[in-house]
């Protein structure tokens, strides 16, 4: 049995046919302006732990971020950084369904007419389409204070020149050589607690995105993810109870948080949260032409 039947959730919704339209301002270019359905609230919290050093930075000099949360400075992972990655994982899943006729490619022409756009949005003003997204991916702070969980890394760099030449050039003194320098990195084994919340979902959106999620993190975040910060995700429960937030995730521990949850709407335990990924090929394949809108 699907563990999602405990939530009482459809299975897939057709969002092309169940939507409504209006436009944005007559006077202008029209947008058809997509208001998804209001109804339930899924919550999937867990715990990403660094298998790899990382560097999570959003500012010009690299510096990794951090930020003062619920009594220490903390490494911030930040919900943007999380949804790029996952996102693109997501569209390339649904490619790898439909093949070559899914042009919808993220962020540069977003269609506002698959499932990717509509559980994460579109805007694209040159096919008049405006899609809200609904999924929230928050931001994730670390377990650990900021200096527990930062360290240096010396990394060996070698110098290439327009000559391929490691020579004395006119007028210096030493021969050219390799450089090592030292950068701040997270550590791996940091642990950052996540909550992703997903509005009006569907069975097919939460597999979907388990399944993104845990390819996302093989891929890592951050600066030099094609060598740093991939995670692994150990989920602690999917709910409709709205009684979490980051700070509960920092401040209690797993069984504290699985027992503040209505146990009537929630789905507990990794293994089986994970298990749920195992359905996303039989439904991608059931709704196969609902997944994307040839029109």
């Amino acid at each position: 049995m699907n563990e999602l039947n405990k939530l009482n959730l459809q299975e897939f919704v057709d969002l092309n046919e169940n939507i409504d339209i209006a436009l944005k301002d007559k006077q202008k270019k029209p947008i058809r302006r997509c208001y998804l359905p209001i109804g339930d609230i899924v919550t999937i919290a867990g715990y990403r732990i660094l298998e790899a050093p990382a560097l999570f930075t959003t500012s010009e000099e690299g510096t990794i971020d951090k930020v003062e949360f619920e009594g220490k400075e903390r490494v911030v992972l930040t919900g943007l950084k999380q949804r790029a990655v996952i996102r693109r994982v997501h569209a390339d899943l649904i490619r790898g369904i439909l093949g070559d006729i899914y042009k919808c490619v993220v962020p540069d022409n977003l269609c506002g007419r698959c499932v990717n756009c509509f559980q994460f949005g579109s805007m694209n003003t040159d096919i008049n389409i405006q899609v809200k997204s609904r999924i929230n991916i928050t931001s994730s702070f670390s377990l650990e204070s900021a200096d527990e969980c930062i360290a240096e890394d010396e990394e060996f760099h070698i110098m290439v020149h327009s000559d391929l030449s490691m020579k004395r050039g006119e007028g210096e003194d030493t021969q050219k050589g390799a450089s090592i320098y030292t950068n701040e990195v997270i550590k791996p084994g940091t642990i950052f607690p996540f909550l992703i919340y997903i509005y009006s979902p569907t069975q097919f959106d939460i597999i979907s995105y388990l399944k993104a999620h845990l390819l996302a993190d093989k891929r890592g975040y951050g600066s030099y993810s094609t060598i740093r910060s991939q995670a692994k995700s150990e989920f602690l429960l999917i709910t409709k109870d709205l009684v979490l937030s980051p700070s509960v995730m920092l401040n209690k521990e797993p069984a504290e948080i699985q027992e503040m949850v209505d146990k009537e709407i929630s789905i507990f335990g990794d293994g089986t949260i994970k298990s749920l990924v195992n359905e996303f090929e039989i439904l991608a394949q059931k709704y196969k032409d609902k997944l994307y809108c040839l029109e």
